[in-house]
């Protein structure tokens, strides 16, 4: 019996070191996982920037391109001679008509180049001032929709209207037997504890109460939007 009863502890001793091994196994694997994914999600970003910036600049690349060629035609179409001489005064007058033939076709050819050439200039000016524009709107309502956790208080002459109404028809012991009036002071606010307006609450504010009872109630606003109001008395 006592061999059987070592046997099985032992056997217990190795599958709990077993299980331990495993276990540790496996959280140097997970380890290293999360060591290799955020290299791993550097290297895409990276891969990323550089392929944008690639396509930038093949981008420059082909616009300098394209207004290099358009200002080559330009410089080809007005650099032709235009001047020719010959002894005979009939070759003259024939040459000349042909000439003059030739510049006006030149002529009417030339400005619609240009035209083109300039309209295409003024599109291509125009698609990059609206890129820029696009950008800058959406700048602005990125920093626009960015909460900035601001807290501003307004005062609620409605609540306190509504506090003032409920005390004076609803007086406690104290008020009627010793007298009261109910008062506006913003001062409380560093004096007492606010509290969400109920009917309840304000009844049991002024349970003990009698004299001057000071009110005060303001809206919380958390950039510029309502949150909840606020009902101070004293």
């Amino acid at each position: 019996m006592k061999k059987i009863i070592c046997f099985i502890i032992v056997s217990l001793i190795l599958l709990i070191l077993v299980v331990f091994g495993i276990i540790f196994k496996k959280k140097q694997v997970s380890l290293h996982n999360n060591e290799i994914i955020p290299i791993y999600e550097s290297n895409i970003k990276e891969n990323e920037i550089t392929v944008a910036t690639n396509k930038e600049e093949q981008l420059n690349e082909e616009i300098k391109q394209e207004l290099e060629q358009q200002e080559n035609i330009l410089n080809d179409t007005t650099t032709k001679p235009t001047t020719e001489k010959n002894d005979n005064t009939n070759t003259q007058t024939v040459t000349t008509n042909e000439k003059n033939n030739k510049g006006s076709s030149i002529e009417n050819k030339n400005p619609n180049n240009s035209t083109n050439i300039t309209n295409q200039i003024k599109t291509e000016e125009k698609t990059n001032e609206t890129n820029e524009k696009i950008q800058q709107e959406e700048q602005q309502t990125v920093i626009k929709d960015t909460p900035k956790n601001i807290k501003t208080y307004v005062r609620n002459t409605k609540m306190e209207n509504t506090m003032k109404e409920y005390i004076e028809k609803n007086p406690s012991e104290y008020m009627i037997n010793y007298g009261f009036t109910v008062v506006v002071d913003p001062t409380i606010v560093n004096d007492t504890s606010e509290f969400t307006y109920t009917e309840k609450r304000v009844k049991g504010k002024i349970a003990n109460k009698f004299g001057t009872i000071k009110i005060y109630a303001h809206d919380v606003l958390l950039d510029g939007v309502y949150q909840f109001t606020e009902c101070f008395i004293l």
